[in-house]
């Protein structure tokens, strides 16, 4: 048995204790939020989960926009075509929880999830969609890796 196939037969074993890791010590199944939930009075657990609804809410419009200069790159867009994309997404469907590794990620899955809208509603012209398209081949299948 070579390397490489001893490490095909050792990811599947290894696959979930390297997500937890890459999750982190504070995510809401951690120990660490278990006993904070329990250590704060009420008003102070309404902060803490008033700051993470910010943050979370943040996070997400910052994937967008980073979504958007991504595919600014590969398709020249306008400010209004970038605006209406912007309001697109932010109108979509939000994952409840991502974690850090697939933030990246957010925004070209909410596009694929967007197509029909944004074939309606951005602006884009047949050359810009068509591209757009080919580049959301990409993604397909990884709306699984989030919670709706």
């Amino acid at each position: 048995m070579d390397d490489a196939q001893a490490h095909q037969q050792a990811w599947p074993i290894i696959m979930p204790l390297w997500q937890r890791v890459q999750q982190g010590i504070f995510d809401d199944t951690s120990l660490c939020h278990s006993v904070l939930k329990t250590s704060l009075n009420p008003g102070q657990l309404e902060q803490f989960e008033t700051a993470e609804a910010k943050r979370r809410d943040y996070a997400f419009k910052a994937s967008c926009k980073t979504a958007i200069a991504d595919l600014s790159r590969e398709i020249p867009l306008t400010g209004e075509q970038r605006e209406k994309l912007l309001a697109i997404m932010l109108s979509g469907p939000r994952p409840k929880k991502t974690h850090l590794q697939m933030q990246i990620m957010v925004g070209m899955v909410l596009f694929n999830k967007a197509i029909k809208r944004i074939e309606n509603e951005s602006g884009l012209d047949k050359k810009q969609l068509d591209h757009l398209v080919k580049l959301l081949e990409r993604v397909r299948g990884m709306e699984g890796n989030f919670e709706w």
